[in-house]
């Protein structure tokens, strides 16, 4: 693997606010792009894993699960790089206590049943028979789970940049729809709302999509104006429902 790959996706990460030493990308970076790279090259360079989930625990809700997942159909990803995503995806819940990617994780089982065998994170690794079993002594119970042995994972917040300086570098994630890649929170919205004919609390379905329920509140408005979504009320209580008609359509 190219040291050249290693570095620009080390910039990358640097402009989307993890502190590598290297110089920071010029230009705006889209997260699952990013994500999708990172899973290329993360068992060449373990230190993108500890990146990606310390990242992921402050902003994931900025991620756009489908289309990455899209994307890594096409790049043709390995049940062993889909292990390593849910790995990563579970951690990160971990470190912020909550439970964003629980859908994605259910999803990345069903993709990595091929991956059997526990390996080390780090393709280097691999040879070296006693510290592996060493690593496999004494794995976490997610890093079993996925059979990819990862060692003492942290988050490293003191490496994050502050989130205002975050946003300045890449002002498209304020709107979620970044990146020019569709209409991904609308797509999340109505699949959710699909499975709950009775209704959900705006709260509710912000924690399903991994977002702030301010930031939910644009895109719900917006789908109800299309005549895709009902709200009943206007109160906090009030829920929201896929019209029937729209789910047919979707």
């Amino acid at each position: 693997m190219s040291t050249e790959t290693i570095n620009i996706l080390r910039q990358k990460w640097r402009r989307a606010g993890y502190l590598f030493a290297e110089q920071s990308w010029r230009g705006e970076v889209c997260p699952a792009e990013l994500i999708a790279g990172t899973l290329d090259h993360v068992r060449t360079d373990p230190d993108l894993f500890e990146a990606a989930t310390t990242w992921l625990s402050r902003f994931g809700y900025l991620l756009p699960w489908r289309y990455l997942l899209g994307q890594l159909k096409r790049r043709g990803c390995s049940p062993l790089q889909y292990a390593i995503l849910g790995h990563m995806l579970e951690s990160s819940d971990a470190f912020s206590g909550d439970n964003k990617f629980t859908r994605a994780c259910k999803k990345l089982q069903t993709l990595c049943t091929e991956h059997r065998d526990a390996v080390p994170l780090s393709r280097e690794s691999e040879s070296m028979t006693e510290y592996v079993s060493v690593l496999r002594d004494f794995a976490d119970p997610i890093s079993l789970r996925w059979n990819v042995l990862v060692g003492d994972v942290k988050p490293r917040y003191d490496a994050l940049e502050p989130n205002r300086s975050v946003f300045e570098h890449n002002p498209g994630w304020l709107e979620v729809e970044f990146m020019g890649k569709g209409k991904e929170i609308d797509k999340s919205i109505l699949s959710f709302l699909s499975d709950e004919p009775a209704g959900i609390s705006k709260s509710k379905l912000a924690g399903l999509c991994g977002v702030t329920r301010a930031a939910i509140h644009a895109p719900v408005e917006r789908l109800i104006k299309l005549g895709k979504v009902l709200q009943t009320g206007k109160t906090r209580s009030s829920k929201l429902k896929l019209v029937a008609a729209a789910a047919g359509a979707s």
